[in-house]
């Protein structure tokens, strides 16, 4: 096959992909509305249901139950970070994520991130969510941590991926021919006391 067509057929695909996310983010956000106004719950019972708000919400709620002294800000992009977390001396900037699980038919949590190469070295925390059936699924990385997993990877452009995939009790990301296992991040909360020692 010509090499254009395969570039156009490779393009469409990349724009699918864009679309269907599009899509997802537009339903939560109607959702978002709904509840604001009273229309309706949001739940976790579908994959579909977690905004960054519940995401963030969550984490807060997780974070207040572990170091209920810890005083937490809701970001904002004038913060440059979805949440901030102080112990009134030390303030950390944190980089939150959500995603749903991709792999629900293969019966185990998988989500898929996208984190633009200007955002490693810039977060004190990195915390990424994951839906799947009624649990969210949280990892936390030290900025040492992440940027040790951004360096494994085969990164061809400004984006970098993650798929990160709960099989048989690892955590592993499989994205870029590389099987980088971070188990030890999954529900590492103290990660966060770790950030502000």
């Amino acid at each position: 096959m010509d090499t254009n067509i395969l570039n156009l057929i490779s393009l469409v695909g990349e724009m699918s992909a864009e679309i269907t996310k599009l899509k997802e983010e537009m339903e939560n956000m109607k959702r978002e509305i709904a509840a604001l106004k009273g229309e309706g719950a949001i739940s976790f019972e579908t994959e579909e249901a977690i905004t960054v708000s519940n995401a963030r919400d969550y984490v807060i709620e997780q974070i207040k139950k572990r170091y209920p002294h810890l005083k937490l800000t809701k970001g904002s992009q004038k913060l440059g970070a979805k949440l901030t977390i102080s112990d009134g001396e030390k303030t950390l900037r944190v980089l939150l994520k959500k995603s749903r699980s991709h792999r629900v038919k293969e019966g185990y949590p998988s989500g898929w991130f996208t984190v633009n190469e200007d955002a490693v070295g810039t977060f004190d925390l990195y915390i990424f969510v994951i839906t799947f059936e009624d649990k969210l699924h949280t990892i936390l990385l030290s900025p040492e941590q992440f940027k040790a997993w951004v360096n494994a990877k085969h990164i061809t452009s400004e984006n970098i991926h993650f798929y990160m995939n709960l099989i048989n009790g690892a955590w592993i990301d499989d994205r870029d021919d590389v099987n980088y296992i971070f188990t030890y991040a999954a529900e590492n909360w103290s990660v966060i006391e770790d950030a502000l020692n």
